[in-house]
């Protein structure tokens, strides 16, 4: 998701998440910089 501060990308992403969760899937929440980390793709500052 993208847009400015304040716009409600992490609660939407959140409520994504919960709602998988209560779905009987599981859902993993990363913010960029640990993506990065995780996947190796580039080199995080």
């Amino acid at each position: 998701m993208v847009g400015g501060t304040g716009t409600g990308k992490t609660y939407l992403a959140i409520a994504i998440a919960r709602q998988s969760i209560r779905n009987g899937r599981k859902a993993r929440f990363y913010n960029v910089l640990d993506l990065v980390n995780q996947t190796g793709t580039g080199e995080a500052q």
